[in-house]
Protein backbone atom coordinates (compact mmCIF):
# COMPACT_ATOMS: atom_id res chain seq x y z
CA UNK A 1 0.00 0.00 0.00
CA UNK A 2 1.16 3.54 -0.77
CA UNK A 3 -0.78 6.50 0.37
CA UNK A 4 -1.08 9.77 -1.61
CA UNK A 5 -0.45 13.36 -1.51
CA UNK A 6 -3.22 14.03 1.24
CA UNK A 7 -2.24 10.80 3.00
CA UNK A 8 -4.50 8.41 2.09
CA UNK A 9 -3.91 4.72 1.58
CA UNK A 10 -4.22 3.58 -2.41
CA UNK A 11 -3.06 0.35 -3.96
CA UNK A 12 -0.05 0.17 -5.45
CA UNK A 13 0.34 -0.43 -8.89
CA UNK A 14 0.40 -4.24 -9.80
CA UNK A 15 2.23 -3.74 -13.87
CA UNK A 16 5.25 -1.66 -14.62
CA UNK A 17 3.36 -0.18 -17.08
CA UNK A 18 0.11 1.67 -15.78
CA UNK A 19 -2.72 4.24 -15.87
CA UNK A 20 -3.02 6.37 -19.17
CA UNK A 21 -0.09 4.55 -20.45
CA UNK A 22 -1.57 0.94 -19.86
CA UNK A 23 -5.02 2.24 -21.65
CA UNK A 24 -3.45 3.69 -24.46
CA UNK A 25 -0.74 0.41 -25.30
CA UNK A 26 -3.46 -2.18 -24.95
CA UNK A 27 -5.83 0.20 -27.60
CA UNK A 28 -2.99 -0.05 -29.39
CA UNK A 29 -2.54 -3.83 -29.06
CA UNK A 30 -6.23 -4.11 -29.94
CA UNK A 31 -5.98 -2.29 -33.09
CA UNK A 32 -2.95 -4.13 -34.40
CA UNK A 33 -4.57 -7.37 -33.11
CA UNK A 34 -7.50 -6.23 -35.42
CA UNK A 35 -5.35 -5.34 -38.12
CA UNK A 36 -3.57 -9.15 -38.67
CA UNK A 37 -7.28 -10.95 -37.71
CA UNK A 38 -8.98 -8.79 -41.05
CA UNK A 39 -5.76 -8.27 -42.84
CA UNK A 40 -6.28 -11.42 -45.44
CA UNK A 41 -10.20 -10.61 -45.89
CA UNK A 42 -9.37 -6.90 -47.35
CA UNK A 43 -6.44 -8.17 -48.82
CA UNK A 44 -8.98 -10.54 -50.91
CA UNK A 45 -11.59 -7.88 -51.45
CA UNK A 46 -8.35 -5.58 -53.00
CA UNK A 47 -7.22 -8.56 -55.01
CA UNK A 48 -10.18 -9.18 -56.24
CA UNK A 49 -10.88 -5.49 -57.72
CA UNK A 50 -7.41 -5.82 -59.55
CA UNK A 51 -5.00 -4.44 -56.70
CA UNK A 52 -3.52 -5.86 -53.84
CA UNK A 53 0.38 -6.95 -52.75
CA UNK A 54 2.31 -9.73 -53.39
CA UNK A 55 2.85 -12.26 -50.77
CA UNK A 56 5.53 -11.76 -50.13
CA UNK A 57 4.55 -8.04 -49.10
CA UNK A 58 2.07 -9.17 -47.32
CA UNK A 59 4.10 -11.71 -44.58
CA UNK A 60 6.27 -9.13 -44.31
CA UNK A 61 3.39 -6.38 -43.35
CA UNK A 62 2.26 -9.27 -41.39
CA UNK A 63 5.44 -10.32 -39.67
CA UNK A 64 6.04 -6.94 -38.51
CA UNK A 65 2.42 -6.55 -37.06
CA UNK A 66 2.72 -10.04 -35.63
CA UNK A 67 6.29 -8.72 -33.82
CA UNK A 68 4.60 -5.75 -32.66
CA UNK A 69 1.90 -7.56 -31.27
CA UNK A 70 4.45 -9.76 -29.31
CA UNK A 71 6.38 -6.40 -27.89
CA UNK A 72 3.58 -4.69 -26.58
CA UNK A 73 1.86 -8.01 -24.84
CA UNK A 74 5.50 -8.30 -22.99
CA UNK A 75 5.30 -4.83 -21.92
CA UNK A 76 2.21 -5.17 -20.63
CA UNK A 77 2.73 -8.12 -18.75
CA UNK A 78 5.62 -7.22 -16.70
CA UNK A 79 5.09 -6.83 -12.86
CA UNK A 80 5.46 -3.65 -10.87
Amino acid sequence: MQQNKEGIVVNSPIYKIHGAERREKKNELAKAKSFVKHFWFCEGVCRDHGGGMENEQCNKVLNEFREKIERLETELAEKA
